[in-house]
């Protein structure tokens, strides 16, 4: 069965680990630019980042397997300061029209605390919108993973994902250009009636195989789509692979196994694949 996998950070996973992915038959990616690395403390460093992947990792991705390997952009919202968020979409504008970029992402909020995390997630919303693009839109993980010195209590789930559809309502933008990334067993039910497409990411911290069956059988298919967003910590590893085994094992039809690991991914990005 192919796959696509639409949170894949190709950056740091093995070569080895890319044979096996593209043995599986996932032979499509998206790769996300990274919206918080502390490292990224430059434009230019950005822009490295976006030429890597649209060049170099796409010719190791197709080595090993990897077909098809499509990148969405962004500003981070962690890493570079505010005031260079106005050249930054300047950048994002010179590389929003070029083959294989195909959408914005990822870009959202992890706490209702810290002003900068708003700022940016509604300046790419904006953006998203007015080219007409899907936006991958970050949403906190199920497990607590603080970091940049944030606490716990700053990191209320829940809250940040009303904030999140908040503004995404008031933007305007059409929920099916949208896909809320790391839902999870907390977030699902005041996701749900936004009515977009949800990610769902399993990893170190975030969704299990069981727990995607669970919410599959609660749900269904058709909203889904089931990626690794390997990268992080290196805790997603085969996962889309393993949710397809979980899925048979629980007697899903095959039609939407394929709904969820391929063809709605495959819509909500218009991928030729």
């Amino acid at each position: 069965m192919r796959m696509i996998d639409t949170h894949f950070h190709i950056g740091v996973i093995p070569h080895e680990w890319l044979h096996i992915l593209g043995l599986c038959e996932l032979d499509t990616v998206i790769v996300p630019s990274d919206q918080m690395i502390p490292d990224y403390s430059t434009l230019d460093m950005v822009q490295d980042h976006y030429d890597r992947i649209l060049t170099e990792k796409t010719e190791n991705a197709h080595d090993f397997g990897i077909f098809n390997l499509f990148l969405a952009i962004t500003f981070p919202m962690w890493g570079l300061p505010l005031s260079q968020l106005d050249k930054g979409i300047e950048l994002m504008e010179e590389y929003i029209g070029k083959p294989r970029v195909v959408g914005v992402g990822e870009a959202g909020m992890d706490t209702v605390t810290v002003e900068h995390e708003e700022v940016v997630f509604k300046a790419m919303v904006a953006f998203a919108k007015e080219h007409n693009v899907p936006i991958i839109v970050h949403t906190p993980p199920p497990r607590h993973s603080p970091y940049m010195g944030r606490e716990k209590k700053d990191y209320d789930k829940r809250k940040v994902m009303e904030r999140i559809l908040n503004i995404l309502t008031k933007s305007g933008i059409d929920p099916q250009k949208v896909i809320l990334d790391h839902i999870n067993k907390e977030t699902i039910g005041v996701a749900w009636d936004y009515g977009s497409w949800l990610g769902m990411s399993c990893c170190l911290d975030k969704l299990s195989g069981p727990e995607v069956v669970e919410m599959y059988r609660e749900y269904g298919p058709d909203r889904f789509i089931v990626n690794s967003e390997w990268g992080y910590s290196g805790g997603g590893n085969r996962s889309v692979p393993k949710a397809v085994v979980d899925m048979k094992a629980a007697n899903a039809p095959l039609e939407d196994i394929k709904k969820m690991v391929f063809d709605n991914a495959k819509a909500l990005f218009n991928l030729p694949v």
